[in-house]
């Protein structure tokens, strides 16, 4: 218990450092990967909505493919992700696969190799889950069947993920123009759910997703400590360099953690005790002025150092007593 203080404290300094601004990095680049619906075939792609909502907080990418199934795709990324070095790959692939019958199996494979290269390059990877078929009568199949392997080995493999399907079911016939891809109402749906799974957005409450240990541990992300430590997040995270390194090793690490949380009640209740320091702490640094932020920073700092120093004294009595002994 003492050395989870310990680590609290210290992230608290961490956040204190990252929270006075330092020159910002250059936008991020965000790639979306996929087949035609992706790319757009028909309707505006999703990808200028998303453009548009990320605004010159991130270069979004295109490399949607029409008529790609997964196999190509996981031989594809490799030369998407060398030539252009995302910081986010958005990938969201297996609509031929299931006009073509491939199974599941085989696109669980192929995704969780896209997920292994993108990490393996230095981008984060965050998997959508396949829209909706009327066209072709797949609609249930997909829902049951290659959605569920796509979240699977999304967990399996600690990306995030989005519910495409989800977002746009219950409205499909009004979303698409032939059964099968969006139309430019449903790309915008598109685009509002991978802008809400990326850090950029922010709408004085906290608009961006990816807090994703704290909404596993309250439940959602619209609860009131999620949005306190997104708006955070937004204004003393994103705005400098140190602060967006941060948070990109948080999204890459942080999904299967939260995921594991989310299935058991009584770890989530820990971790809300965890969080309350870093959310009185958010809060703190949300509604003060500057004087009591360096108060705050000397009162974190001055703790962590009695922390340690208690804990190193500690361990050299016991060393020290131990050698007695012999």
């Amino acid at each position: 218990m003492k050395r989870i203080i310990s680590g609290c404290w210290s992230i608290l300094v961490l956040a204190c450092i990252l929270s006075f601004n330092v020159p910002a990095e250059a936008a991020d680049t965000v790639v979306t990967f996929g087949d035609s619906i992706t790319y757009g075939t028909g309707s505006t792609p999703y990808s200028s909505f998303l453009q548009e909502k990320v605004g010159g907080k991130a270069t979004v990418v295109n490399r949607g493919k029409p008529g790609e199934q997964t196999g190509n795709g996981a031989k594809r990324i490799s030369s998407v992700l060398a030539a252009d070095k995302p910081t986010y790959i958005l990938i969201m692939e297996g609509a031929n696969d299931a006009i073509w019958g491939v199974s599941t199996s085989t696109i669980k494979f192929n995704i969780g190799v896209m997920i292994d290269k993108s990490k393996a390059a230095g981008a984060i990877p965050i998997v959508a889950t396949v829209t909706p078929n009327s066209r072709d009568s797949l609609t249930v199949s997909i829902r049951n069947g290659y959605n569920p392997a796509i979240s699977a080995v999304a967990a399996a493999k600690g990306a995030a993920l989005v519910d495409a399907f989800g977002a746009v079911v219950d409205k499909w016939a009004t979303l698409t123009y032939d059964g099968l891809h969006p139309n430019a109402a449903g790309s915008s749906i598109l685009a509002d759910q991978f802008n809400a799974a990326l850090p950029y957005a922010s709408s004085g409450g906290g608009g961006g997703g990816g807090c994703f240990i704290a909404t596993a541990a309250f439940g959602s992300g619209l609860a009131e400590k999620v949005i306190l430590l997104k708006d955070f997040r937004d204004r003393f995270l994103l705005t400098n360099s140190p602060g967006s390194s941060f948070v990109k090793f948080y999204y890459r690490y942080s999904p299967p953690v939260a995921g594991f949380i989310a299935q058991h009640d009584s770890l989530r209740a820990v971790v809300r005790i965890l969080l309350y320091p870093f959310i009185a702490f958010a809060y703190v640094m949300l509604h003060t002025g500057l004087p009591v932020r360096l108060v705050l920073v000397a009162c974190v700092v001055l703790s962590v150092a009695w922390t340690v120093g208690r804990t190193f004294r500690a361990g050299w009595k016991k060393s020290t007593q131990e050698r007695l002994d012999v």
